[in-house]
């Protein structure tokens, strides 16, 4: 039975609604934005994974085109695959597995409401093989179907309780509905079954100090462990954020500066970095971080905010 296969990147927490500066001759309150939060599809869910050969007995030939299909997904060729396991299933119409395979190659082809159509089929086939239950709540929470993702990541949990990223990836839909208590009991757990989880240490992180705003010095620690297992710019970032909220100003920049060293092309950092320079009191390095953070958001949700603390720090300038 195949398993499930750990996300290879961290999935971010949506951006909060901007908060406006106040309207008085003091500096705008520097605020934060979360970075991305829409992951790219092929950071978010398991790789996919050629699926054991389907054990079909009731027509050699169905056998065969799945046999096929197999060659053509391990061979990168997601197209002939679809249509060799197409045939197997018109061939033999009651294998759970065969269906299983077809989403697996309209997944890698990220065409997810095909993937949900499978795995429902195959589920509907065999409602006791979890991956199947799994590879369709990825597909939902791409898809951003949070309630629905739950519900499956629920089930794998019921059969498979000590998998980290279902507990990880259920997290992320109940982060995006707002529900971050039980987001980060679910961080915590996957925590707690892989003390090695980066991403899931980012994670809790960020929910605790961004959006519950405590426990920051907790929050600090598995930032800092985040850093250690993998020190990209998203876990730079969290990390710096939580400096931020703890008022720990020159190491909040130090990391942020890192985290745009490692990724130039990350805007959030750039607004997280104005916002700490405004609070330092260096208006030139604010001004220069909220206009390039602009011009690598030219539709941010926040850009009124930002014009506005732009104005008001080239009046100091003068």
């Amino acid at each position: 039975m195949p398993t499930p296969v750990p996300p290879t990147a961290t999935p971010k927490p949506p951006t909060p609604t901007p908060v406006p500066p106040t309207p008085t001759p003091e500096p705008p309150t520097p605020t934060l934005v979360p970075p991305t939060p829409t992951p790219e599809p092929d950071t978010l869910a398991p790789t996919p994974v050629p699926p054991t050969p389907a054990p079909i007995t009731e027509a050699s030939s169905a056998e065969e085109y799945n046999d096929q299909g197999l060659a053509h997904y391990e061979g990168g060729e997601y197209e002939e695959a679809i249509a060799d396991f197409t045939e197997a299933i018109r061939l033999d119409p009651n294998n759970a597995l065969v269906y299983y395979n077809r989403a697996a190659a309209y997944d890698a082809l990220r065409e997810y409401e095909q993937v949900i159509a499978d795995c429902t089929e195959s589920i509907r086939l065999d409602p006791t093989y979890p991956p199947a239950y799994h590879r369709r709540a990825v597909a939902h929470l791409r898809l951003r179907h949070y309630e629905d993702a739950i519900a499956d990541f629920t089930q794998v949990i019921r059969v498979a309780p000590g998998h980290p990223p279902t507990y990880y990836l259920r997290g992320i839909a109940y982060y995006e509905l707002g529900d971050y208590e039980k987001a980060v009991d679910d961080y915590r757990e996957a925590i707690r079954l892989d003390p090695d989880f980066a991403d899931a240490y980012n994670n809790l992180a960020w929910t605790l100090a961004y959006d519950l705003e405590r426990n920051y010095d907790e929050a600090l620690g598995y930032a800092l462990r985040s850093v250690e297992l993998d020190p990209d710019a998203a876990s730079h970032d969290t990390l710096a954020l939580v400096y931020y909220k703890l008022e720990r100003y020159q190491e909040a920049l130090d990391h942020f500066t890192i985290a745009l060293s490692l990724d130039p092309e990350q805007a959030a950092s750039y607004r997280g970095r104005g916002d700490v320079h405004l609070a330092m009191g260096n208006y030139q390095a604010a001004l220069d971080d909220y206009q390039r953070y602009l011009q690598l958001s030219p539709e941010a949700s926040d850009r009124q905010t930002i014009e506005e603390k732009i104005e008001w720090l080239e009046g100091q300038i003068g």
